[in-house]
């Protein structure tokens, strides 16, 4: 009896919790969306929400109405964790990968270091005398002494390798060796970001920021999306879906700022017009 008692006391408390979940949930909402748009939102007169708030009480057409908006919410945060999941799988693929390399690069360095060097102790072990009887022709140097000539003629050492921290694909704000030759027809473009990026700030206000500002965000979105380059502060390079990720909500904040832009033109338009030219701030 004991136990049935526990368990009647019990389940009153978890509509009691669900019930102040939903409650929140309808205040949240009325909070971001105002009570015209938050009504909008779950499907119901705005008088309802006022008798809810009024009453503290929630009928069951309302409760039934943010129960969807919960599970709406709900399924859009398992997706977006079950894509951060399979991004964050993907970039320790190639991290392990990356690892997996770098003996061999290593062990390719020291071999090409070692070929150098000895190329160059040979050139200049090279006997730089003539041998007796090979004298010089009256009329200059002959055939045979430009052959040997020719031979002792140091050999130019190939050309060192110059090895980058990051992948070919992953762009960094500061220069690397080969930057140009690894971002190829991107190359213009990665030059312009990183100018750009160094001398615009993160924050601001005003037309001339929201300028800089508009033509960053269209940056980043061509090297990503044209030229598949990953940006920082990553340093391993994204997959299709990260890609896709990151071109998403930058485009998302290139048309914020655009609009900023053009609003900001149009009243600057406005206030020389009404101060006859005299306002150029």
């Amino acid at each position: 009896m004991k136990e049935k008692l526990l368990a009647g006391d019990a389940t009153p408390s978890l509509e009691s919790l669900h019930g102040v979940r939903l409650t929140a949930l309808m205040h949240d909402l009325m909070n971001r969306e105002g009570k015209m748009g938050a009504a909008q939102i779950l499907g119901v007169n705005h008088k309802t929400l006022t008798a809810a708030v009024e009453s503290g009480n929630l009928t069951p057409r309302l409760s039934d109405a943010l129960e969807k908006v919960l599970l709406s919410r709900e399924a859009e945060a398992f997706v977006e964790l079950r894509e951060r999941v399979r991004e964050l799988e993907s970039r320790m693929e190639a991290v392990e990968a990356r690892a997996r390399s770098i003996p061999g690069e290593i062990r390719e360095a020291v071999e090409m270091e070692s070929e150098s060097r000895e190329k160059g102790v040979g050139t200049a072990s090279e006997p730089t005398e003539r041998p007796a009887g090979m004298g010089a022709s009256p009329q200059g140097e002959g055939p045979q002494d430009a052959a040997g000539s020719e031979q002792r003629q140091p050999r130019s050492s190939p050309p060192r390798r110059l090895f980058r921290t990051t992948r070919p694909s992953v762009v960094t704000q500061e220069p690397q060796p080969g930057d140009e030759q690894a971002f190829g027809e991107a190359w213009p473009l990665v030059e312009e970001w990183r100018g750009l990026r160094e001398s615009h700030s993160p924050q601001g206000r005003g037309l001339s920021w929201l300028v800089g500002e508009e033509r960053l965000r269209e940056l980043e979105t061509a090297l990503i999306g044209e030229h598949e380059l990953t940006m920082p502060p990553d340093t391993d390079p994204w997959d299709s879906l990260g890609r896709r990720t990151q071109v998403r909500w930058r485009t998302q904040t290139l048309d914020r700022v655009r609009g900023e832009r053009v609003r900001a033109q149009w009243r600057r338009w406005i206030r020389r017009v009404l101060t006859l030219g005299l306002w150029r701030s």
